[in-house]
């Protein structure tokens, strides 16, 4: 009784020195404040803004959001965990982003613990593991949907084993209104529709387990029906309110199946990356270990223990399924995939299924837990020191892997060298201070006009409260995007790459160029002027653009040639802001 009650104290206490760890992700939002790095792409770029005005619009009744895009459809700014709205609900929006980062670290850590402390019994193990996990560079505006893996199977394992079922449904509740359909949550709810048939199969298997487990399942599906009935309804075609410019969207294949899973499997893909090598390496190494010991078992006439051999078996099912999604994704996204998507038409040809991907990270590190396992148990006899000396080798080259592409290594730099080490952070995209100035000089209610930007993004413009014709997003009117082009045709067939990429792609519905094309920042002395242009601006008046706001000077007789006069002749600007806007006035043609 004594050992066992010290080992759950040896547990609780890694558990919580873990814990304390994970938190240092989110530290420097408290030491930085909006002085933090985070990744730009579609981040601060895009998934902020969602949140941001989908709280602000939560239980306005209105099904649109006028500040974007000239006025669109709310499901053209759908955040990808739908209860993060929560936050931004209730706090402004840096404090949100940093505590939906901090919850979803929390979460995503106690998960993998709970995950491995139940495959393997060892806080040593999860400590190690759990931790790796929480420091991959996942972007924290995705929420759960791969940080809350861990915790959604360990949910439905309490489930099937009719162990703390409030805890199994929390579970299932978090990860279900946390993550999302659309990147990742199909492949759980097919994973699930599969699992559920197979166990319904099984004569041996308690029939509650089986009803708690298919109650789990119905449970996240109810969820994302719930949470996404926007997307479901235009999936279905039923209330259609408008048509995607997804129709539009090319597919790029991928050149060789194999050599896209194999390089997927070791580094993994956007979004989801996984740093494996040193996994892959150790798990090559323990399964010709494990292999060695038991011949040398046979040839003593023992058997091998039942643990190394679950173990093992484990890990080795982890890994195959892990490169089956990589397979798999490489299949859907190949010519022939593509080509067969095409034929089908309709929601087949635009299904990202190649996501399925989103689960590699949950399979290698839980497999890393398993071979780590198998190598403490193949060292049995030798000092508790040595075997987990030997453990510690695959973490620390997975650590050394994953740190430098970490938010924590870029801001630590931040926090140590401010001088020297310089990186586009919170406060450089939003440029609150310098949209202050144009809003004060522009003297007009915003609601009043409509402003387009170029050499920036205009989520700054968004974040400031603009309204703006221009955005990001992954699903909005087809005839928006063609009425937008007008704007700019003239340019787009100056630049064939420029052309390509709005009207074969076109989530970004920015004001392009020939000249800079798609280059979304330009920085403050970048020297650059932008001229010969041949941008629409009766198209621009006519969707009701009243201001540009450039990041780059227009040349004197290009501006007086289109209509666009400077409200003043210096740029908006502070001495410590990344970008100099000139604003033009745009005059009706």
């Amino acid at each position: 009784m004594k050992d066992f009650t010290r080992k759950a104290n040896v547990d609780r206490l890694l558990f919580c020195l873990g814990l304390a760890a994970a938190s240092l992700i989110c530290i420097p939002y408290l030491l930085l404040g909006e002085g933090s790095y985070i990744q730009i792409h579609d981040q601060l770029d895009g998934e902020v803004l969602n949140y941001m005005y989908q709280a602000k619009y939560l239980f306005s009744g209105l099904d649109i959001i006028p500040e974007f895009m000239g006025g669109m459809y709310k499901s053209a700014m759908t955040p990808p965990a739908p209860f993060g709205v929560l936050f931004y609900l209730l706090f402004p929006p840096f404090p949100a982003f940093a505590l939906m980062h901090w919850f979803m670290v929390m979460l995503g850590y106690t998960g993998m613990f709970l995950l491995i402390m139940e495959l393997t019994r060892n806080s040593g193990i999860a400590l190690l593991v759990s931790g790796l996990f929480v420091f991959l560079p996942f972007y924290p505006v995705y929420g759960l949907s791969i940080l809350g893996q861990p915790l959604l199977l360990w949910g439905l394992l309490q489930l099937l084993g009719k162990k703390r079922l409030w805890a199994g449904y929390g579970a299932v509740l978090l990860y279900g209104g946390f993550s999302s359909l659309a990147l990742v949550g199909f492949a759980w709810i097919g994973f699930l529709a599969a699992a559920n048939l197979i166990l319904s199969g099984n004569k041996r298997l308690d029939k509650r387990a089986k009803v708690y487990f298919a109650l789990g399942s119905a449970e996240l599906f109810i969820l994302y029906l719930l949470c996404n009935v926007s997307l479901i309804r235009e999936v279905l075609g039923v209330g259609e309110i408008f048509v995607s410019h997804r129709e539009e969207i090319v597919s790029n294949p991928v050149s060789s199946v194999g050599g896209y899973a194999v390089t997927t499997m070791l580094t993994g893909a956007d979004y989801v990356p996984c740093f494996s090598a040193a996994i892959l390496g150790t798990a090559v190494l323990v399964t010709a270990a494990a292999r060695i010991y038991a011949l040398m078992k046979k040839k003593r006439g023992e058997s091998v223990p039942k643990e190394l051999t679950l173990s093992l078996t484990g890990m080795g099912a982890l890994l195959v399924f892990a490169f089956l999604l990589c397979v798999l994704a490489g299949l859907w996204t190949c010519e022939g995939g593509v080509q067969l998507r095409q034929l089908a038409g309709g929601f087949v040809e635009h299904f990202q299924a190649a996501r399925v991907v989103w689960l590699l990270p949950v399979c290698l590190y839980t497999a890393l837990a398993l071979a780590l396992q198998v190598l403490l148990l193949l060292m049995g006899r030798a000092p508790a020191v040595v075997r987990y000396a030997f453990a510690l080798i695959p973490v620390v080259l997975t650590a050394g892997a994953i740190y430098p592409e970490s938010t924590v290594y870029h801001n630590l730099r931040l926090l140590i060298f401010p001088e020297t080490y310089h990186l586009r952070t919170w406060e450089d995209v939003y440029a609150q201070e310098v949209f202050a100035q144009i809003d004060a000089c522009i003297g007009r209610e915003k609601e009043s006009y409509r402003v387009l930007s170029v050499g920036i993004y205009p989520s700054a413009a968004l974040y400031n409260g603009f309204y703006c014709l221009d955005g990001y997003s992954n699903n909005y009117s087809l005839a928006y995007k063609h009425a937008f082009r007008e704007i700019m045709a003239s340019e787009l067939e100056k630049n064939e790459a420029v052309r390509l990429y709005f009207d074969e792609w076109g989530n970004r519905c920015y004001l392009m160029n020939a000249r800079t094309g798609y280059y979304y920042e330009m920085a403050k002395n970048s020297g650059i002027v932008l001229e010969e242009l041949t941008w629409d601006i009766g198209k621009m008046y006519e969707m009701g653009a009243r201001y540009l706001f450039s990041a780059a000077r227009i040349a004197t007789k290009d501006a007086e040639r289109l209509g666009l006069w400077l409200v003043r002749e210096e740029p908006f600007e502070t001495p410590e802001s990344e970008f100099a806007i000139w604003v033009y006035e745009i005059e009706a043609k």
